[in-house]
């Protein structure tokens, strides 16, 4: 696709990006699973170290950016106060990517907001679209494994149907938070996550205030 082994024309070209898209796919597909898997066994590697908030959500933003300009997305970034956090800097960028590409794949226009907010011992991060929304039906439905709505961009945005699933489960089982979502039909969605600053403040107590 690079050219690095010769020039390819159009037709080429074409069936490359589909040979790519599609490894990139399973590729997902496959990590997703054995991160659920190794979730629900107890075996899955948590690594809590402090780290400012600000280097994490600036790097979840910038790896989305390519695909928020592709579609002539905005993508906004809302704050109050940039605190330091104490919790797995690795799974937290994990959901934050999540959320922020699955905000990009259902906006046709408009545009992608960040908001972070401390309340007390908690930090909420909530991403918001502009997108097609969800029907009151189907939210009950969105933190389920291998659920992909009925749209008319279901094809088009692709997924595997797990992302928000692991989400769920990387934010309640490993970050000790919580996610939660509000939307409107065609009118957008906003999904938050909602952790402790400080993981071993919780262990300690043994509960999320």
């Amino acid at each position: 696709m690079q050219g690095v082994a010769g020039e390819l024309n159009d037709k080429q070209k074409d069936s490359m990006e589909r040979i790519y898209r599609s490894g990139n796919h399973l590729l997902g597909l496959i990590s997703d699973v054995i991160d659920i898997s190794k979730i629900e066994a107890g075996r899955v590697d948590v690594f809590y170290e402090p780290f400012p908030l600000k280097e994490v959500v600036e790097e979840a933003i910038e790896t989305i950016r390519p695909q928020a300009d592709a579609k002539g997305l905005e993508l906004e970034l809302n704050e109050d106060v940039w605190p330091r956090m104490n919790s797995d800097r690795k799974r937290l960028l994990q959901c934050l990517l999540n959320y922020l590409s699955n905000a990009v794949k259902f906006s046709e226009a408009g545009k992608v907001s960040l908001t972070v907010t401390v309340i007390e011992d908690m930090v909420e991060i909530q991403v918001s679209d502009t997108g097609i929304g969800i029907a009151p039906d189907d939210i009950t439905k969105l933190f389920e494994a291998f659920e992909r709505l009925d749209t008319h961009l279901r094809v088009k945005a692709g997924g595997t149907g797990l992302g928000l699933y692991l989400t769920k489960k990387i934010a309640e089982e490993l970050l000790q938070g919580s996610v939660s979502v509000e939307s409107r039909l065609d009118e957008g969605s906003t999904f938050a996550l909602r952790i402790p600053l400080d993981v071993a403040t919780v262990q300690e107590d043994g509960h999320v205030s």
